[in-house]
């Protein structure tokens, strides 16, 4: 069998068993965010905290809960990185300096999970346990809250109600996450992946000289990591590592994991608006941009090599390729990890061809709404659908509605400013990094390539994806700090402005159908909702992949 062959056969298995997900885990999903009554264990973490369940929020109190959690959650983190080496389950680590606590603080609150450090060699047991994992829950947890409650936008009428933030990050995690979890370790564990909390190993090669072998509960945080849609590995090679990413069955069942939640929120959006056929039109949005993904980085890294002389060298692409997956098993990940806010790799996208790295970068530049993050990629794809029907209404002469909703100035204000933010911030910083001598003396590679990695590392870290064309040395001062910042900005500036179109959308009155009403469950409703997000990210990121991407490829 071609290793191109095996490479479509794994994609081919992955669609049949997320499809068969699509339903049942979208019905639970609708349900655990639907259900009138609280587990015994919920109303426990109620009366613990001091929660009122029954509490219902406008829109503005829903922010400022998530931003007052993410506030304590950074604190927390940051603490426990600066004072682990005084702590316990440290083995001989010291505590991590100031500007990379910072950046990891944020990095995980924020579900980016950007990493400049090696894992094994900076953390501790505790650290990666208490703090770390503990966020890649939570930040999951609130992206997931973020959007049920901008789909209670659609189903509410002329309320300032959007739910209880405490109430559905309690239930995100209690009822979806953690079960999950469980399940996923325990078939990690099957698989090969370690979970223990042994001292470190020092064994002696071959050649005399000595080698340290790490411990760690790897394989219940390799789940959350990829389930959550996180990305940070316990070792520095991420999902490339033996003991994360044991052979090709582990990691055919991981790349399954991060796509899972994602591609089943549309179904619980059509569940919960009452309409399956709006579920079904958004996901095929997305199985559309995340298979043509797939297949352009599977074609540049199979069929142009390492250096443009064709496969049969080495089966395709094999510097910075992991030879128990190959070529296509990198490809997969590498597309599969980009469209999502993953972030996790099993191969350095470094080295992919330009090309191939090129749809790495464009598939984050495109907001992370194919399938996109846990919650995050079903607000991101909700808030491009609303431009699209505006379009359509535009060119019609119509007030635009969409899901029984009109589309006003209002509206359309708030998701102005939520596809701006990114770009702003993303072209904002790289060209500070670009134009200022802090920014250079980081910048290992000159020419088409430099501005690339420059422009991916803000790109992955306004987006919250957390993957890194790692040529570029973001663990100097300059890029800990503007790197802390992009993540804060790309992360709660978009979920402030949907939070605000969802209580907007809650307040109005429901519109009936009519026969003007363009119906946003037709194959032509998905073919606008593509081209609409293609065109906008490509208008907007063509100079920078043109100056990068392009001029590297295509010398």
């Amino acid at each position: 069998m071609s290793s191109a062959l095996a490479g479509w056969l794994q994609f081919l298995l992955l669609f049949a068993a997320l499809a068969a997900c699509y339903i049942p885990l979208g019905n639970y999903i609708a349900r655990i965010f639907t259900d009138k009554k609280h587990w015994r264990v919920e109303r426990g973490i109620y009366k613990l905290t001091g929660i009122d369940p029954d509490a219902d929020m406008r829109w503005t109190v829903y922010v400022r809960s998530i931003l007052a959690f993410s506030l304590v959650a950074v604190l927390f983190v940051y603490l426990i990185e600066r004072t682990q080496h005084w702590l316990f389950w440290v083995v001989g680590m010291a505590n991590v300096t100031p500007d990379t606590a910072w950046n990891t603080a944020v990095s995980f609150t924020t579900n980016t999970n950007w990493q400049n450090y090696a894992g094994e060699a900076t953390m501790s047991y505790l650290t990666q346990q208490s703090a770390l994992m503990v966020q890649q829950f939570m930040s999951a947890a609130v992206g997931l809250a973020v959007a049920i409650a901008m789909i209670r936008g659609f189903t509410r009428s002329r309320t300032d109600r959007l739910g209880n933030f405490w109430v559905d990050l309690t239930r995100g995690t209690v009822r979806l996450l953690l079960p999950m979890a469980v399940i996923g370790c325990l078939i990690l564990v099957a698989g090969g992946g370690i979970e223990n909390l042994a001292n470190y190993h020092t064994i002696t090669t071959l050649s005399g000289a000595h080698q340290t072998i790490p411990g760690g509960t790897v394989a219940s945080q390799e789940v959350i990591k990829d389930m959550g849609n996180n990305g940070g590995g316990w070792f520095n090679v991420n999902s490339a590592h033996p003991f994360e990413n044991p052979n090709p069955f582990t990691n055919w069942f991981e790349i399954f994991l991060l796509l899972l939640i994602p591609f089943a929120t549309p179904r619980a959006f059509g569940k919960m608006v009452g309409d399956n056929r709006q579920g079904y039109a958004l996901v095929a949005v997305m199985v559309i941009i995340w298979a043509c993904a797939v297949g352009g980085i599977s074609f540049f890294e199979t069929h142009l090599g390492t250096a443009g002389l064709g496969p049969q060298l080495a089966h395709g692409a094999a510097e910075g390729t992991e030879v128990r997956f190959g070529a296509p098993g990198c490809s997969l990940f590498a597309s599969s990890t980009t469209v999502t806010s993953t972030g996790a790799v099993n191969c350095f996208h470094d080295s992919l061809t330009p090309f191939g790295g090129g749809i790495a970068l464009f598939d984050i530049a495109l907001g992370e709404v194919a399938p996109g993050g846990i919650g995050a990629g079903m607000y991101g794809i909700l808030v491009l659908a609303m431009v699209t029907v505006f379009v359509a209404g535009l060119m019609v002469g119509r007030t635009p509605e969409y899901i029984g909703k009109k589309i006003r100035p209002q509206e359309m204000k708030y998701a102005a400013l939520y596809f701006l933010t990114l770009p702003v911030v993303i072209l904002t910083m790289s060209a500070i990094a670009i134009g200022t001598h802090w920014g250079q003396s980081a910048i290992f590679n000159s020419g088409p390539h430099g501005l690339t990695e420059i422009v991916y590392a803000y790109a992955s870290q306004a987006n919250n994806n957390g993957s890194a064309f790692a040529g570029l040395g973001t663990g100097a001062t300059f890029y800990q700090i503007t790197g802390g910042i992009t993540m804060l900005l790309g992360r709660f500036a978009p979920e402030i402005f949907a939070l605000g179109l969802a209580g907007a959308l809650a307040r109005q009155a429901r519109v009936p159908h009519s026969a003007g009403t363009l119906d946003t469950r037709t194959p032509l409703f998905v073919g606008m909702l593509v081209g609409v997000i293609l065109i906008l990210v490509g208008l907007t990121y063509f100079p920078a992949l043109a100056l990068g991407v392009f001029a590297e490829g295509l010398h």
